[in-house]
């Protein structure tokens, strides 16, 4: 896969939403929202099957995640790659019972 630009369509288990936007370089995961950054790694295996593991942190105060008040997490996501589109889910490490979807389309290569 070439490095790239997504745009990210969140959704959590409690029922909030939200949208930012994220670079895949070099298996190195990078992006935000007007509230939150994310740093963290991927792979693609050969059958396409992606994994993920995202550190997402808010920056400015206060704020509402779409974990409710969960300001700061880490979460470990795996689903499947097509072509210009990511589906993923994932579970919250400091959290299990809180689980995020996510929607990703690609809009750039790098």
């Amino acid at each position: 896969m070439e490095n790239s630009l997504w745009a990210a369509h969140f959704s959590s288990s409690i029922g909030w939403f939200g949208q930012g936007v994220i670079t895949l370089n070099d298996n190195i995961v990078s992006g935000g929202n007007s509230e939150f950054f994310y740093l963290g790694t991927f792979s693609i295996d050969s059958s396409n099957n992606v994994t993920a593991k995202i550190f997402v942190k808010n920056f400015t105060e206060p704020a509402q995640s779409i974990l409710g008040n969960l300001n700061e997490y880490t979460a470990e996501f795996s689903g499947h790659y097509y072509e210009s589109q990511m589906k993923l889910k994932a579970v919250v490490k400091e959290d299990p019972s809180k689980q995020i979807s996510v929607f990703l389309r690609k809009i750039a290569d790098l």
